[in-house]
């Protein structure tokens, strides 16, 4: 049995591959791919490593319409049960040939999920993900006006601006377990919760919970860099959906409004890209150590007590991200560590954490190990805290000493005057 995990676009790639030259050659689904459609390999591969990489790291590669695909598929030759089962078979057996772990069981199961979802989209086609409101109609207007009015983004602006944004806007509802940028939702929309609750992953599988009058999807208006993460509905859940076209074209909006709402958003996305939390490893490795990352070469018992520090300088700030296996000039050096290594790892500094800076603090860290390059490198996101942190340390003469520490610039500083400490408290920790 294979002993490695997925951990990466290459696995990907490799397996896919595989997958692909045993589609190619059964009796049961083969036709498909030699004779219904004529598929360029080396074009189609690029799009299905960007699908899965999406898929299983939650990271926005994919910005195709893969329902649509299969839908012009079925119109030239019918998918039937039979040919899903047997595609989901042979992508269950080449994942069990080459790897085992989390993620390539997650890989299986999200296959049986995409497999299950077409074949009810196909045998329905009447059937959406969402049903939509027509924009500009009366139904839901007062609705869209309504969580308009309660999204933080939009609290300078008139009644009636608000009602000129309505007119260009949808009301969409979303059952719950559905995903809403998904295969089949291709579109850029900005989206703002009226009513539900809906889960944002991050990239790096990191959740963060939206309730009614939270907006989201701006990263998408401006970007080509697609989403930050997938929006799962974990209630039924009515959204506003603004189209791109909307925000960014001439003449659907009056000129001034236009220019406060693009302004509105940039200020958004800018306060997104200076949380690191939300970047690419590779991102933050490019902007070197700043107030929100650190750099880390090497694991030593010193380091340890290094990175802990550091957790608490961001926990007093504002949240940082720690990166293992990278120099302070920003040289990505790599660890050798297997994944047993990179567990204890964690485990000692999850329980070093604790003895330091309490128990409670380990919820405001998140760990994950990813290659870049091929090498492998540990990534730790730090919240900030919502109380002041105290770092604790035993003295030679086994006292307790209590330092408070706070991050300045790229640099961790610890406050001694209590007058500093104070100010500090009352100015970052203010209700």
């Amino acid at each position: 049995m294979p002993e490695k995990d997925i951990q990466d676009r290459q696995d990907i790639e490799q397996l896919i591959r595989a997958f692909y030259s045993k589609l190619t050659q059964d009796e049961v689904v083969s036709h498909f791919f030699t004779e219904v459609v004529a598929i360029d390999w080396e074009a189609h591969f690029p799009i299905m490593f960007d699908f899965w990489e999406s898929v299983l790291f939650h990271r926005p590669t994919y910005r195709r319409n893969a329902m649509q695909v299969h839908v012009n598929l079925h119109a030239k030759a019918p998918l039937h049960p039979e040919h899903f089962e047997r595609w989901l078979s042979l992508f269950e057996e080449t994942v069990d040939g080459y790897f085992s772990g989390e993620i390539a069981h997650n890989a299986k199961t999200r296959a049986r999920s995409i497999a299950t979802m077409m074949q009810v989209k196909l045998a329905n086609p009447g059937e959406a993900a969402a049903s939509v409101s027509k924009p500009g109609s009366d139904n839901g207007r007062l609705q869209i006006i309504d969580a308009l009015s309660k999204c933080k983004t939009f609290e300078r602006f008139s009644p009636e601006e608000l009602k000129a944004i309505a007119s260009l806007s949808r009301l969409v509802h979303f059952e719950a377990g559905k995903d809403v940028f998904s295969m089949e939702h291709e579109e850029e929309y900005l989206f703002v919760v009226h009513s539900g609750r809906l889960s944002l992953y991050r990239q790096n599988n990191k959740r963060k919970e939206l309730q009614p009058g939270d907006l989201f999807g701006e990263m998408g208006i401006f970007t080509d860099q697609g989403r930050l993460g997938k929006i799962h509905c974990v209630q039924a859940s009515s959204l506003v959906a603004i189209h791109k076209s909307g925000i960014v074209d001439s003449g659907r909006l009056p000129e001034g409004l236009q220019l406060k709402l693009v302004s509105a958003l940039t200020r958004q996305v800018i306060g997104y890209l200076h949380e690191g939390s939300l970047m690419p490893t590779a991102d933050l490795i490019a902007l070197g150590e700043t107030e929100r990352s650190e750099f880390k070469a090497v694991i030593s018992k010193p380091s340890k007590e290094a990175i802990v520090r550091s957790a608490a300088a961001f926990m007093n700030h504002k949240g940082g991200t720690i990166l293992v296996g990278v120099d302070d000039t920003g040289r990505i050096l790599g660890l050798s560590m297997d994944n047993q290594e990179v567990d204890k790892f964690k485990r000692d500094l999850l329980n070093l954490l604790k003895g330091r800076l309490g128990a409670g603090r380990a919820t405001l860290i998140e760990f994950d190990a990813e290659r870049i390059g091929g090498k492998l490198l540990i990534r730790i996101d730090v919240d900030s805290a919502q109380s002041p942190v105290v770092y604790t340390v035993l003295t030679a003469d086994a006292k307790e000493k209590e330092e408070f520490i706070v991050r300045t610039g790229s640099m961790n500083t610890q406050l001694k005057k209590k007058k500093e400490i104070i100010d500090y408290v009352l100015d970052r920790f203010k209700r």
